[in-house]
Order: C-alpha cells, then sequence, then structure tokens
C-alpha cells in the first residue's frame, strides 16, 4: 500500500516555514493595510456627521486591531532574547492597561532546558492563553508561572475567571486546538483543567 502522507517535516524546518509566513503576514499588514486604514480615516475625519464620526471609530478600532495582529504575528528572537521576556514585553504592549496579568518567573533560565523551536512553540501556547483569559474570562488575576520540576519544565496559566468545559468548545473556536497542535507538534504535554464558573488551569509540559 502506498504511503500518501509524505515526507515527515522535523520541528525546527516547521517552525521556520511557519514563522516565516507570520512573518511576511505581519510586513503585509505594516506596509499595507495599516496606511490605508489611517489615510481612509483621515480623509472621513474631513466630513463632520454623525455617520462620519462613526465610520472613523470603525477605522481607528480596525487600525488597533491591525496593530494587535501585527503583534501576535511577531516572531520571538530567542537567539537574543529570552521567550519569556518577548511574551511579558508583547502582553503589556497589547494590554496596557489591564493589571490582571501577574508573572511570577522562576529563577531557573528555560532557555538553557528547551530548544529553541519549542521556545517559539511555548510562546504561542502561552500568549494565546493569556489572551483566551483576558478576553474570555472575566478573571480577576491571571497568573503566569513556570518551574523547573525533575521531569521537565513546566509553564502555567491560571485564572480565577468563569471557566468553561473544554469537551464543549464551539466549532469557531479554534484557541485550544490550536495550542494542543502545537503542543503535539513540538513533543509537549498541554493540560487544561476548567469548570464553568470555577477558574481555568492551562499547564505546559516539556
Amino acid at each position: 500500500m502506498n504511503d500518501s502522507s509524505g515526507p515527515r517535516v522535523d520541528l525546527e524546518t516547521a517552525t521556520q516555514i511557519i514563522e516565516a509566513d507570520r512573518s511576511d503576514l505581519a510586513d503585509q499588514i505594516h506596509d499595507d493595510l495599516i496606511p490605508l486604514l489611517f489615510v481612509a480615516r483621515a480623509t472621513v475625519d474631513r466630513h463632520d456627521s454623525d455617520e462620519m464620526r462613526q465610520v472613523s471609530a470603525w477605522l481607528a478600532d480596525a487600525m488597533q486591531t491591525a496593530r494587535a495582529i501585527l503583534n501576535w504575528s511577531h516572531t520571538p528572537d530567542v537567539n537574543s532574547a529570552n521567550w519569556r521576556d518577548e511574551l511579558r514585553r508583547v502582553i503589556e504592549l497589547l494590554y496596557p492597561d489591564d493589571k490582571r496579568v501577574q508573572w511570577r518567573w522562576g529563577s531557573v533560565d528555560s532557555t538553557t532546558v528547551i530548544s529553541a523551536e519549542r521556545q517559539i512553540q511555548l510562546y504561542r501556547i502561552i500568549a494565546e492563553a493569556i489572551r483566551n483569559a483576558v478576553k474570555h474570562s472575566s478573571a480577576d488575576n491571571i497568573i503566569v508561572a513556570d518551574q523547573l520540576e525533575a521531569d521537565g519544565y513546566r509553564v502555567s496559566v491560571t485564572d480565577d475567571g468563569t471557566g468553561f468545559d473544554p469537551a464543549d468548545l464551539p466549532p469557531n473556536h479554534h484557541g485550544v486546538r490550536t495550542m494542543q497542535r502545537r503542543a503535539d507538534a513540538a513533543g509537549m504535554t498541554l493540560r487544561i483543567d476548567s469548570r464553568r464558573q470555577g477558574g481555568t488551569v492551562l499547564e505546559v509540559h516539556v
């Protein structure tokens, strides 16, 4: 029987391909989309009416969304900076007025125990977990922590929000599924413990 699955791509190559695509997308947003939105808003602002003020507000929201996507598309330079520092920088850039996210990093230098490719995947997973908590959990506290253990390295995102049923996700809720695929591809274990009105704990074990 013919094997139609094709050759397997190693994690390093796959990461390079995906991150290159993300970088290309970020360049297009920065060079093409945001300038067009800026010009459109400047043009609309010349007209003083309720309808044009509403259009201007929508364009401002679109520009903010485009900048957020640009920041999410950023690939952390794990060769010159710790992925944890990059993660905190991006989260604080995206949510400058949100004080719920608390950073409780351990003293271990995780770059000495996990590869650059895994650091990038870990960055993506934890960033998505924080974004979900900020947007959907209605939490008062979102705690990001890590710990070096005897059997590996563990990173967690814990919130005291509304929680959810991981087994009952709507079809259009891609965040959890994407995090699981990233963890599987990088040989990491993803665990989510959540219940409605009971908060959520997401852990990644490397």
